[in-house]
């Protein structure tokens, strides 16, 4: 069962199996005279030294040269990234190409969690290269179609709800995720057996239920922005009557209309009255800009309502749906920050939708989403900085995954690998290429 004495059980499984279980590693590094990107102030700390032992950092700041060292003179750090919306459904692990991305983990809203579960402590056991796995295997969704790319259990009363989450609680996941055939009332006998067994649950906000009942039910995050567009709506419950009619009547063209009405019904007053509120019970938001072609208003829509949603302290997380066709597994984060910044986030605050604020969802700040002593030695190490150009994110120098660096030439390894492991004893051997020089732009005449 997934409890905590502070009545946060994520917190349990990301210390137990985030944390206790890494392999210690006897090696140490120093990262000298490199900028650390402080994520919080949204600050650089220039020319500092990062050491590194047994998985964490244990300074930043002034330190004696080292015999093993690496020279970040010219480079910048950051913590390691987080995609918060992923599948891990192929057949073949991917892992390697998430950690070449310097996305360093990931949470998986659906999968077979067999196979999951094997990846994830293959990689803790340092046998398999790979990002941090947390994940909800099986989702529950209500009744439907299958779904060929993973198993869904499907919940088509309130005490199938009910049983369902024992069950999935029973395999040792880390939150129930939902799906959006789920009915009203199965959604809140989920939700309320949820609370009993001190569980979180997440996902989409079913069809049948509204943000704000979702908000009531406090379902911890929210995806894909699904339902935002009816509740900013001042036609919410005439719009929400009028989808059910077009669904029952499989009218497509009546959908299409209904949702350019609920953007053109957009209301300021309650958008606001609703991210106030998710801001206040701590429900989190992934809007997974760039998983779909959109229309433009559409896409225009979700721009605004993400800039707004930042503005009242909404909690945002990046994800990207990976597992989806075209959705390339760590390098389509990279994408969605830039998506962030595009929807009108600062570089800094795109910044914090992939490190900090995955650690502030999961309960585990304490031990990661920043570069401090005590924390993990999860770190991607830049060419540029990225609060200059969140298209800095893609210039990887190198990755250190659990204190263990992967350069420029294991990272170009690890992408191609469908399943990586880790090579030689000693991971601080080599000594990083000096940065690029920076060319000056010609100056216009």
């Amino acid at each position: 069962m997934l409890t905590s004495a502070s009545g946060y059980p994520v917190v349990v499984r990301v210390f137990a199996l985030l944390i206790c279980c890494l392999p210690v590693f006897s090696s140490s590094v120093t990262i000298r005279n490199v900028n650390v990107v402080d994520v919080e102030t949204g600050d650089v700390r220039k020319g500092v030294n990062v050491v590194i032992d047994r998985g964490y950092i244990t300074s930043v700041g002034v330190a004696p040269k080292p015999k093993s060292s690496i020279d970040g003179k010219g480079r910048y750090l950051i913590p390691g990234l987080w995609d918060m919306h992923v599948h891990l459904w192929p057949q073949k692990a991917l892992l390697g190409s998430y950690v070449a991305s310097g996305v360093l983990g990931v949470r998986d809203m659906g999968s077979n969690f067999a196979r999951t579960k094997e990846w994830r402590e293959s990689v803790e056991a340092a046998r398999k290269i790979g990002p941090r796995i947390y994940t909800s295997g099986t989702p529950v969704d209500g009744p439907g179609l299958e779904v060929a790319t993973m198993e869904v259990v499907r919940a088509g009363s309130p005490d199938a709800a009910r049983r369902a989450v024992d069950a999935i609680d029973r395999q040792g996941v880390d939150f129930v995720n939902i799906l959006s055939a789920l009915s009203r009332d199965s959604y809140y006998a989920l939700a309320q057996r949820a609370r009993v067994i001190r569980a979180v649950f997440a996902g989409h906000v079913p069809d049948a239920v509204t943000v704000s009942q979702a908000l009531d039910a406090r379902q911890k995050s929210m995806e894909h922005l699904l339902g935002i567009a009816f509740a900013c709506s001042s036609e919410e419950a005439e719009l929400r009557e009028a989808r059910l009619l077009a669904i029952d009547a499989k009218d497509e063209a009546a959908l299409s209309q209904i949702r350019l009405r609920s953007y053109n019904t957009f209301s300021e007053a309650k958008a606001t009255d609703l991210f106030k509120r998710m801001a206040r019970f701590d429900v989190w938001q992934t809007p997974t800009l760039t998983v779909r072609k959109q229309a433009e208003a559409e896409y225009e829509f979700n721009q605004r309502v993400v800039k707004l949603m930042q503005s009242y302290g909404v909690g945002l997380l990046a994800g990207t749906d990976s597992g989806e066709p075209h959705v390339a597994p760590g390098s389509s984060l990279h994408k969605e920050l830039e998506a962030f910044v595009k929807a009108g986030l600062t570089p800094a605050q795109a910044l914090r939708t992939a490190t900090i604020n995955p650690a502030r969802y999961f309960g585990s700040e304490v031990r990661a989403g920043s570069i401090a002593p005590g924390k993990r030695a999860d770190l991607v190490l830049l060419d540029a900085n990225p609060l200059d150009d969140i298209r800095n994110t893609r210039r990887i120098a190198s990755v250190i995954v659990r204190g263990r660096l992967l350069d420029g030439k294991e990272l170009k390894r690890v992408s191609k690998e469908t399943e990586a492991t880790w090579r030689g004893d000693t991971p601080f051997t080599e000594v990083l290429p000096k940065p690029p020089r920076q060319r000056r732009k010609p100056r216009k005449r």
